[in-house]
């Protein structure tokens, strides 16, 4: 007897729960079957062909095919299809191919969440080990293939930059760390720079898309004083004008590779907008629950960290104790605690995971099964990419634009004292995700906890509140400015 499909198991768990209203039940969407290139017609390295040929035994898509010989032919490329569409091989596979033709060119790695970071090395050193020149290279440097950012370990660092050649980091370590020492720490690694990646390129937009762009054109002035003009190569299945959006991000004309030259293989999905008798978010925990029963996998985005740790909290209560297949996923978290649920997530032992935007963005999760919005996104782009977690199968001035030549000629006149001008290390005060938040240290009983920034300090935890963590309730005894820790 032939099994259920997800879409006839939701349908079911639909039709049996009460007072539920069905809103709006469009037809399903796909599947889709794929259009490939053969291996054969491929520019990439000889020695790249049978990784290819155990990636993509029908050969590349249309789109992956011609955003990577786009690269290869030294254009900055933009590649905007659907999620799921294999986005990630665009840029590693031009990385691991400039390696093969250059033993010590280098690739930059760009990510806005620690999420993907972590997703991308893993799959990054898999693929490594799978072609004998790189894997043999790989061997002698146990840091060919790293990770940058504020989890590294202290002592491993050097190591990492004496011996990286592809780096996976992100702007803020870009930003505070790497750029600040490219003559003392880096120079090796920018001399021979040949790509740089920018996966979900629509996450840099306001306020952090803003601080972004003078830091990519200073990347690039710094490639330019090294002697290399690395290409760019960016990624999303959500921006609006790609063109545009990475000519004001990054300061250059890109190619653009799109929706409609999208040749990804697609499974099917279907959109439900549900309304109940009661408070959304119970509502909404009671059918995620019930979808668990009916032996589906679902991520439920909640629309704060708060109402993440109430979820898991209610199902604590209801029970008397806490299932062992749900979590919560959030910022916050420790890094160990990130990367704990998302290996538990993969391997199937986490089934339900209430989670903020914080697994919004494309890291590849498993077989998950059923997306769960508990209210509307705020955004059109946020609804896509929360579907798409699931059927996955010069001088300056010339770089850095005339406001900057403004604020170099009222100086030179003499009439600018601002004291971030004049100390040493003025970006290590400047947060470029936002007006100015650092981050608090959340302590109990002398224990780390967790991290929270100063906006949701506010919100969540003045002296006095009750903060919710994993289940448990804390109250938050006090607050210390000057050490920016929070005592539970």
């Amino acid at each position: 007897m032939q099994s259920k499909s997800v879409i006839e198991s939701v349908s079911g768990v639909l039709s049996s729960v009460n007072g539920l209203n069905v809103l709006f039940d469009p037809p399903a969407d796909g599947p889709r079957s794929g259009t490939c290139v053969p291996i054969s017609d491929s520019s990439l390295h000889p020695s790249l062909h049978g990784l290819i040929a155990s990636e993509a035994p029908d050969g590349l898509f249309t789109h992956q095919q011609q955003a990577i010989e786009s690269v290869l032919a030294g254009n900055h490329t933009i590649a905007a299809t659907r999620t799921s569409s294999g986005k990630s091989l665009i840029f590693s596979l031009p990385a691991m191919d400039a390696i093969c033709r250059d033993a010590n060119a280098t690739s930059m790695f760009l990510y806005p969440q620690k999420a993907l970071a972590n997703d991308q090395y893993a799959k990054l050193s898999a693929a490594i080990s799978r072609v004998p020149e790189l894997a043999e290279l790989q061997s002698g440097k146990p840091h060919f293939v790293s990770r940058y950012d504020g989890s590294t370990a202290q002592d491993s660092k050097s190591q990492i930059r004496d011996q990286v050649q592809l780096l996976i980091t992100n702007p803020d370590m870009l930003h505070i760390a790497i750029l600040q020492h490219h003559q003392t720490h880096w120079a090796r690694f920018f001399a021979n720079l040949k790509l740089i990646a920018i996966d979900e390129c629509h996450e840099y937009r306001g306020i952090f898309g803003t601080n972004v762009s003078y830091i990519l054109r200073r990347l690039r002035q710094i490639c330019k004083f090294h002697g290399s003009n690395p290409r760019f190569i960016a990624t999303s299945a959500t921006v609006a004008d790609p063109q545009a959006h990475l000519h004001e991000l990054a300061g250059c004309d890109f190619n653009l590779i799109g929706a409609d030259q999208d040749g990804s293989k697609q499974g099917r999905r279907k959109f439900y907008m549900l309304g109940g008798s009661e408070h959304y978010l119970e509502f909404g925990r009671k059918l995620a629950v019930s979808l668990v029963a009916s032996g589906l996998r679902v991520l439920a985005f909640c629309p704060s960290r708060v109402s993440a740790e109430r979820m898991l909290a209610k199902m604590r209560k209801s029970t008397g104790e806490l299932e062992d297949y749900v979590v919560v996923y959030r910022s916050g978290l420790k890094s160990t605690e990130r990367e704990a649920i998302e290996s538990q997530l993969r391997d199937g032992s986490k089934k339900l995971v209430f989670s903020t935007s914080a697994l919004e963005l494309g890291i590849d999760i498993g077989g998950l099964d059923v997306v769960l919005c508990m209210g509307l996104p705020n955004s059109m782009m946020s609804m896509w990419q929360r579907a798409g977690r699931v059927a996955r199968t010069a001088l300056n001035c010339d770089i850095l634009g005339p406001t900057i030549q403004t604020i170099q000629e009222i100086r030179d006149e003499g009439k600018l004292s601002r004291p971030e001008f004049y100390c040493s290390d003025p970006h290590g005060e400047v947060s470029i995700r936002n007006t100015g938040e650092s981050n608090y240290e959340l302590v109990c009983d002398n224990e780390k906890v967790g991290d929270i920034g100063s906006f949701h300090l506010l919100r969540e935890a003045p002296r006095g509140a009750l903060y919710r963590h994993n289940g448990m309730v804390y109250r938050v005894m006090d607050v210390i400015q000057g050490k920016k820790i929070v005592r539970l």
